[in-house]
């Protein structure tokens, strides 16, 4: 054996493997391969249509990730932040107290700062901050919840 290196010139044009039909007759083994390659790769490429939801459908309201509330005439932020509360509350069967309810609806008011309402528009509100709110005014202070107890005492919720 002698140890030159051969000149491209002479090497054979067929480099690499050859896929005829002589090569798949002889060869079961590398048949089965590319089928099963084949078939692999069309599963993958399937695979995420399987997992999307489809766009069209209605989703049920508890499983929404916000809380919409329709602007009627004469509301304010606060009455919209507050239907959008109660909307909550109803729908989760959350009892709060008014101070609770109260604190809730003048923080989640603050999300709105620079909306500018109109009548007829829906405003979307995050049930994860509305969730994080329920948190808060469960773990007011007793001196906290006292005072917003009083402010709360002439409103309807």
């Amino acid at each position: 054996m002698s140890n030159q290196i051969q000149n491209p010139k002479n090497q054979s044009k067929n480099i690499g493997p050859i896929f005829d039909k002589k090569h798949f007759k002889n060869n079961k083994v590398a048949t089965m391969s590319v089928i099963v390659v084949a078939a692999v790769v069309a599963l993958l490429v399937s695979l995420p249509k399987f997992n999307t939801p489809d766009k069209d459908a209605k989703t049920d309201q508890s499983t929404t990730a916000v809380i919409s509330t329709t602007v009627l005439k004469g509301d304010s932020k606060t009455t919209t932040a507050r239907r959008a509360v109660s909307e909550y509350l109803k729908e989760t069967a959350t009892e709060l107290t008014a101070g609770q309810r109260l604190f809730m609806e003048t923080n989640l008011r603050r999300t709105l700062a620079d909306v500018r309402l109109k009548v007829g528009e829906s405003v979307e509100f995050q049930k994860e901050a509305i969730v994080s709110l329920v948190t808060d005014a469960k773990g007011l202070k007793t001196l906290t919840l006292a005072k917003w107890e009083v402010y709360a005492k002439g409103i309807k919720f």
